[in-house]
């Protein structure tokens, strides 16, 4: 079975980046020959982008990139603490934990390369339980490292700064560029390429209202227009898509899942104040629990599905291409 997927992003949305918290970055194509993956990747001159994660003690991160400067970066408490950090540092990975934690260089040396860089951590525990790090620490903490799926860094000891879970995910730096970045709960993502893919047709359903044209043409612009749109003001309105299918420019060995992301806004007295991401599988429709629309705001309501609902096995390549999407409307 696939792992579990709490976040990926590999800047497919084009632009500003809308799945990350905090976005001091932008998607752009990415230069010709260099590895890079689907149409666009992410760069960032200074700053951070990261993202609120589901509290826990354990992650695998996986990232494809070409950094000087910070690779990834975990923080605890809501954010409020940062723990640690994975970092390409004179040419050199390092992992670093702050607050007294692990401080570690790999023999590893860059080359300026485009690498697949994958990091699983386990934080430490304390004795007694007390946040802030005032317990002892049990050093039973383990941070594994990979490059292109070859161990540079295994160490056990005090992982992270606090004695807290990690909860918050990021990717900084002086000057990064990255890729492809997915964060997993129970193993290894392994060398992942992530492809977007846009509506291309009309669905089985088509009851929201386009501002002009077809309804799949008011929502395929990568990146995103607010030019035109389709919108409702009824609840439990389907509208369903067809979607472009997969490009192998890379052998496709597996499947770990697929991310569906909406784009979308209340205006005015809005009686719908949520929305359902719904995929199409065969006769199989499955629907992602109710995600909250903002006043005025656009934001990317996001859903994973690691298995197809049709089957309770991963999903295929034949089976992505025959794929419908699509939104659903929702009273809060």
């Amino acid at each position: 079975m696939p792992p579990i997927i709490e976040f990926m992003d590999g800047g497919e949305l084009g632009g500003a980046a809308g799945l990350w918290g905090t976005q001091n970055v932008i998607a752009t194509t990415p230069p010709a020959g260099q590895g890079w993956s689907g149409n666009y990747y992410y760069q960032r001159q200074g700053g951070s982008a990261c993202t609120m994660v589901t509290a826990r003690d354990s992650y695998y991160m996986g990232i494809r990139c070409r950094n000087e400067g910070y690779i990834f970066t975990l923080w605890g408490n809501g954010g409020l603490h940062f723990q640690g950090r994975l970092q390409n540092e004179g040419g050199r990975i390092r992992y670093y934990g702050n607050n007294g934690g692990l401080s570690k260089y790999s023999d590893f040396m860059t080359t300026g390369e485009v690498m697949r860089v994958e990091m699983y951590i386990q934080r430490q525990t304390y004795t007694p339980p007390t946040p802030l790090g005032a317990g002892t620490s049990n050093n039973d903490g383990r941070v594994i490292v990979k490059v292109n799926n070859v161990i540079i860094i295994d160490e056990t000891g005090k992982t992270v700064g606090y004695n807290y879970p990690i909860d918050v995910f990021g990717v900084s730096g002086d000057w990064n560029q990255w890729d492809d970045a997915i964060l997993t709960v129970d193993d290894w993502p392994g060398n992942v390429r992530i492809q977007g893919g846009v509506p291309n047709e009309a669905g089985s359903s088509t009851e929201w209202d386009p501002s002009t044209g077809n309804n799949f043409e008011c929502v395929n612009e990568v990146p995103p227009s607010d030019t035109d749109f389709n919108s409702t003001n009824v609840s439990d309105e389907l509208d369903m898509y067809g979607m472009t299918p997969l490009v192998e420019t890379y052998p496709i060995e597996s499947i770990l899942g697929i991310q569906l992301s909406a784009r979308a806004k209340l205006e005015g007295t809005a009686t719908p104040k949520d929305l359902q991401l719904a995929i199409l599988s065969g006769a199989t429709y499955d629907y992602s629990s109710n995600k909250q629309v903002e006043d005025d705001t656009y934001k990317w309501p996001s859903q994973v599905w690691s298995l197809n609902p049709a089957t309770g096995k991963p999903f295929t390549p034949a089976e992505i291409n025959s794929l419908q999407i699509g939104i659903k409307s929702k009273t809060r």
